[in-house]
């Protein structure tokens, strides 16, 4: 398994298509939709590289809620503010999927994608690239930002 699968595919970290340098960065973590039975043998994946823009990182890890022992799984991507991020949250739940932003200017969370509700709005630093069925794409400006997908 050489570092560039576990880091385009594992992970998800890799330039999006017509990128140049870096400019535009693509987070697709399909190492987080494993099936159960493998799952349990990557309960996590990060990686950080250095571009000509800046460091860009991405990490995931398949955790449990603290209020109610629900599974989640925590998503933090890291890019520089000279970038254009494009970030396929995985679908975990199905249609019963719910995406939290959190810390978004200071709050504690904003929910982004289910409870049958959207914050996707003008608002929000979050637009709405679509849904393939197994990811909800978003696109976003560089920065740091940490999501949070649970169960409706």
């Amino acid at each position: 398994m050489s570092c560039a699968w576990w880091g385009r595919y594992v992970a998800g970290l890799d330039m999006a298509t017509g990128a140049v340098a870096w400019n535009r960065v693509r987070v697709r973590p399909e190492g987080a939709l494993l099936p159960a039975h493998l799952a349990a043998q990557v309960p996590s994946a990060a990686i950080r590289i250095q571009t000509p823009h800046g460091a860009v990182g991405v990490s995931w890890a398949h955790t449990t809620q603290q209020r109610n022992g629900a599974p989640t799984l925590e998503l933090n991507v890291t890019a520089p503010s000279s970038s254009t991020t494009e970030v396929h949250v995985p679908k975990l739940f199905g249609d019963r999927t719910v995406i939290n932003a959190r810390g978004l200017g200071g709050v504690g969370g904003v929910v982004l994608w289910g409870d049958a509700s959207s914050a996707l709005g003008s608002d929000v630093v979050f637009k709405f690239v679509g849904d393939d069925g197994r990811f909800i794409i978003l696109s976003a400006p560089g920065g740091r930002h940490a999501f949070e997908v649970t169960s409706a």
